[in-house]
């Protein structure tokens, strides 16, 4: 949803179609912080807010083992793929109407291939592909599986622009028992006169330590990628020597001369690991949701950078949005309200990276927003708002 709807849809009251209550609801704080305790702890409270239980389907013949890329059900939870990456990702469709997302960083001009190969019997690998918002499609579902064939499906496009693509990949037979539905995910491009040479490395937080998941790596030639949620990152150039640009949310832009040759992963000529220094501009707040999987429960992490607004009195909202109902924190009163308020007024301060865990999650899928305005007003000022949304699915 981008910044318009937000709004439009926060100017009206809503009521949820189920009932709820705290009492339901299990928080655990994993990770935390002192500063500002009591307001901290209030805004660990995001989601506390949902009814009755709802478990992950098992299929008939017992539970099928998800593959190591899940939760990737929602453009918001797309895990990164390297384009000519030298293994390719491995998944299934372990329940029933399982769909996985990918995020790829494409380069305007070049020519990709998305390929889903070696699938299991019960495997109909069916293919779409979207523009960044994860709604508008670049390229129709590509699906040309016929019974007993178990043929490669692939989707080959020209990108038009430089920027950051979604692929969804789903099972065109959504009634298939879940067993035996894996299949193999890579995307590609030509190879470059001369063959590819391959750097690889992490990517960290200057101050933490911490890795840097999503940051666009760019060689300025024909190549790009995005790190993964463990900071770590592969690319594969025309051989030659070139300069890394790095940039991300909330951090410095940076840059990096590397050089590509011929050789494996493991070879330390090839590794740069790249460090990042935090951003002391605007105020970036960060959230990511994670499902617990066979359960109806979410991880949900929250932190924000201050930036230069540390100590400026600010609007903060926590807000959800299932179907057509929005609701509010009351991060004050600990309590959840129908239709758009505050969660807190007060001054901006640094949020350190936490994680909890959230359960008894009703079945449907959620935005969540994690946003600040710095005019304290209790009223969405969208002229200094700040945000960013997270999208689940909870099956």
């Amino acid at each position: 949803m981008n910044l318009t709807n937000w709004t439009n849809r926060m100017s009206r009251t809503n009521s949820m179609n189920h009932k709820y209550s705290t009492n339901d609801v299990r928080v655990t704080i994993s990770k935390g912080a002192t500063t500002y305790g009591i307001i901290y702890l209030t805004l660990l409270f995001l989601a506390c807010v949902f009814g009755t239980a709802a478990g992950l389907p098992v299929s008939a013949d017992g539970a099928i083992t998800p593959d190591a890329y899940e939760t990737d059900d929602t453009y918001s939870q797309a895990r990164p793929i390297t384009v000519d990456g030298t293994n390719a990702q491995v998944h299934n469709f372990h329940v029933k109407g399982d769909e996985d997302w990918v995020s790829i960083y494409a380069i305007s001009g070049q020519t990709y291939k998305i390929k889903v190969a070696k699938q299991g019997l019960n495997c109909d690998g069916a293919i779409e592909l979207f523009y960044s918002d994860g709604k508008t499609l670049v390229v129709p579902k590509v699906d040309d599986w016929k019974p007993s064939d178990h043929q490669d499906e692939i989707l080959e496009w020209k990108a038009g622009t430089d920027g950051v693509y979604f692929a969804r990949i789903t099972n065109g037979d959504q009634t298939a028992n879940p067993q035996d539905t894996s299949y193999e995910l890579s995307v590609s491009r030509p190879i470059a006169p001369g063959g590819l040479g391959l750097i690889n490395g992490t990517v960290q937080d200057s101050a933490t330590g911490l890795a840097i998941s999503g940051a666009v790596m760019k060689t300025g030639y024909q190549a790009a990628t995005l790190s993964k949620p463990d900071g770590t990152y592969e690319i594969q150039e025309a051989v030659g020597d070139y300069t890394l640009t790095i940039t991300a949310d909330c951090y410095v832009a940076t840059t990096q001369k590397v050089t590509f040759k011929m050789g494996s992963t493991t070879d330390p000529a090839n590794t740069y690991n790249i460090k990042m220094t935090p951003s002391t501009g605007s105020i970036c707040p960060r959230l990511a949701i994670t499902n617990q999987q066979g359960t109806s429960s979410v991880n949900v992490s929250i932190a924000l950078n201050p930036g230069s607004s540390s100590g400026t009195n600010a609007d903060w909202w926590l807000v959800y949005v299932k179907g057509s109902s929005i609701y509010s924190l009351d991060a004050v009163h600990n309590r959840w309200t129908a239709g758009l308020s505050t969660a807190y007024q007060g001054p901006v301060f640094s949020l350190p990276a936490s994680t909890f865990s959230v359960t008894n999650l009703p079945t449907g899928k959620y935005t969540f927003y994690l946003g600040l305005d710095t005019s304290m007003n209790g009223v969405l000022d969208t002229a200094s708002l700040v945000y960013r949304n997270f999208e689940v699915n909870i099956p």
